[in-house]
């Protein structure tokens, strides 16, 4: 008889480890717990290179405007860094004032040496179709977002056919 309660309590005994064991396996991994508790990421859009090819007409109507800011060869780039360099499209009022556009302001892009080594810095916005052809505006550069003037191009109008790319020098 003790025998029997043995064996039955051992049985016992490994039908209970066997359903903690399922209900253990069962449980959502932490891993899996955690990637869905994430919240959503933003995925940001390129806004300011514009794309190898013109986009089809079916697609976003548009255009860009690209500055290009020619460097001295005597540049103190250990002084300066390009990338703190500071550009700012500007537009122009009834009055004859120059205002920010808010949205086209940052650093340069990229800075490039030609073949002639000429040192030339890019920045380049994208503008909707509802902009195209208006003016007067205007490329200021800065030493830093608020730091001094270096340069000012001269008035120019955005591009007037989707597609394009206006280059101010």
């Amino acid at each position: 008889m003790k025998d029997t309660r043995v064996r039955t309590y051992s049985a016992y005994i490994a039908s209970v480890i066997t359903c903690a064991l399922l209900v253990i396996v069962s449980l959502p991994s932490p891993a899996r717990t955690a990637l869905a508790d994430l919240p959503p990421r933003f995925t940001p859009t390129p806004t300011s290179a514009p794309p190898a090819q013109p986009a089809p007409q079916s697609a976003l109507a548009g255009a860009w405007v690209q500055l290009r800011a020619q460097f001295p060869q005597a540049w103190q780039w250990k002084r300066s860094h390009w990338q703190e360099l500071w550009t700012v499209v500007q537009w122009q009022d009834d009055k004859g004032a120059w205002r920010n556009v808010e949205g086209w302001q940052g650093s340069l892009d990229e800075v490039v040496t030609d073949e002639g080594g000429t040192v030339v810095g890019h920045k380049t916005w994208w503008l909707d179709e509802g902009l195209l052809g208006k003016g007067p505006f205007r490329w200021v550069v800065y030493r830093s977002q608020a730091g001094a003037l270096l340069a000012t191009s001269g008035p120019f109008e955005l591009p007037a056919s989707t597609g394009t790319t206006a280059t101010i020098e």
